[in-house]
């Protein structure tokens, strides 16, 4: 995430595409000789649908011996239970990858530029100001990601009711005396 004018933050903004807990993301990084941890966090968004650096909603980093180094390829970022997020279907928000200091190698974060995802858009921020822009590079106008969320398990009283309803007995006809 290193670039010319120093160290440069990416995000994705996605939008939520059912209630539940987001445990896990994953991201197409390749680490181009980077010996510094990436970081990536979940954050929120503003009204414009823009990431928010001041709302840093679930944070992780790994090693970059964890980072693959060959492109295309997905690395998994699995939260631990304590930075599970509840999210709700249609809510944006945003991944960040980042990286504190500026060293020799690079992470680059592998997209598309003829994606036809409507749900949020490539971001681009230098030197950790909080001033995101799109990210208009040559390379991505999405970045690649997969996003794992736990949905609640349907309440057993719905499909014991509607079989309840299924075998419920009809009035019988009773004969006249």
């Amino acid at each position: 995430m290193n670039g010319s004018e120093g160290v440069l933050d990416a995000a994705q903004t996605f939008t939520v595409g059912v209630n539940g807990t987001l445990e896990q993301v994953d991201v197409m990084v390749q680490n181009k000789n980077a010996n510094q941890p990436l970081t990536m966090r979940i954050l929120g968004t503003t009204p414009d649908r823009i990431p928010d650096s001041t709302q840093v909603l679930s944070t992780m980093s790994l090693p970059s011996s964890l980072i693959p180094t060959l492109n295309s390829t997905f690395r998994s970022f699995v939260f631990p239970q304590s930075q599970w997020l509840p999210v709700q279907q249609g809510e944006v928000l945003a991944i960040e990858l980042s990286v504190d200091t500026l060293s020799t190698g690079v992470y680059t974060w592998w997209g598309s530029e003829t994606a036809t995802y409507t749900g949020g858009g490539a971001y681009q921020d230098i030197n950790n100001r909080n001033l995101w822009q799109l990210d208009f590079s040559s390379y991505a106008d999405q970045s690649g990601f997969r996003t794992w969320v736990d949905t609640p398990e349907p309440s057993m009283i719905a499909p014991i009711v509607a079989a309840g309803l299924l075998f419920r007995r009809s009035p019988k006809n009773r004969p006249a005396d």
